[in-house]
């Protein structure tokens, strides 16, 4: 009986939360909203909201002081809460795309610190390609995703691959000049090519 009663007050805890957190955020208490405790599960569209808003002040966090022995796990915080919210996502929910960036943006933040490897980035990049095969946040993350595995694998043929699965993206020329260098110097030409 006490069980059935906490899942009926579960949904207006919930609302409470979130009415608690969006005036957070409207306040700008990013620290209070980054160290709010979350522990609802989906498919809720009340979680996604939760979710989301502690995964962007973590992220955010993170990235104003970046070298903070707290960043780390904002940098975690972030990355886990995208995670969440997507999983809570209910079916045909209409945040996916913007989740789906927010967990590649953690991603790459804790690759870059050394907290990670590049796969977490790379999921969400082809995740969004998935969704629009012309998303230039999407090709960007799978493309840096692609590069970063490549220089963190040996060097012949498994770089070669990785480098060459990157995807083609117009909007990330600097990128595509280090991938196409790094091709020309670790792969052997194909013959014909």
């Amino acid at each position: 009986m006490r069980a059935m009663l906490l899942l009926l007050l579960l949904p207006g805890c919930l609302a409470q939360q979130l009415d608690r957190m969006k005036d957070q955020a409207a306040a700008g208490q990013t620290i209070a909203l980054a160290a709010e405790r979350v522990d609802c599960t989906g498919p809720d569209p009340l979680c996604v909201q939760v979710q989301t808003l502690r995964a962007e002040a973590c992220l955010a966090l993170a990235r104003q002081a970046p070298r903070d022995a707290a960043a780390p796990a904002r940098r975690a915080c972030a990355a886990s809460g995208y995670a969440a919210a997507l999983a809570a996502l209910p079916p045909g929910g209409t945040e996916r795309r913007t989740l789906l960036a927010g967990l590649a943006a953690a991603a790459m933040d804790r690759r870059d610190a050394g907290e990670a490897t590049p796969d977490a980035q790379l999921g969400a990049g082809l995740a969004l390609l998935k969704l629009d095969p012309g998303d230039a946040i999407g090709c960007a993350h799978a493309r840096s995703a692609r590069l970063a595995r490549a220089l963190l694998g040996p060097p012949g043929m498994p770089r070669c691959a990785e480098l060459r699965a990157a995807p083609a993206c117009r909007a990330t020329p600097a990128l595509d000049r280090e991938i196409a260098a790094l091709t020309a110097a670790s792969c052997p030409q194909e013959p014909g090519r």
